[in-house]
């Protein structure tokens, strides 16, 4: 499988799920994976919302569903390793704001 890196987040936010994340993944990229996984979590669960309730409903609901699990796995998963290498939590409000910010202009 493809190793992930901070180009092919910025590539596609999607291969943040998709891709495997290495072994020695350093604080960047763990920030960059937890960042654009929960971005996907959060389009998919908007996606697999409409499906159920909205007009005229498409009926991918379990596709969404499925793709939603998977980010938050991701999530889950950048979230254990950050925390494993830092012993912070990655998404602390109290953390520096400019790093936040420097993850954020990464991804786009």
């Amino acid at each position: 499988m493809t190793i992930l890196t901070l180009a092919a987040i910025a590539e596609n936010e999607w291969n943040a799920v998709a891709y495997d994340l290495p072994t020695d993944a350093d604080r960047d990229l763990l920030e960059a994976t937890y960042s654009a996984a929960q971005h996907c979590a959060a389009k998919e669960f908007h996606l697999m919302n409409a499906a159920l309730v909205g007009p005229g409903r498409v009926g991918d609901e379990g596709y969404y569903e499925e793709r939603w699990l998977e980010a938050g796995q991701r999530v889950v998963l950048a979230g254990d390793r950050y925390w494993r290498s830092f012993q912070a939590r990655i998404d602390d409000p109290d953390d520096d704001a400019e790093a936040a910010v420097a993850v954020s202009r990464r991804l786009r």
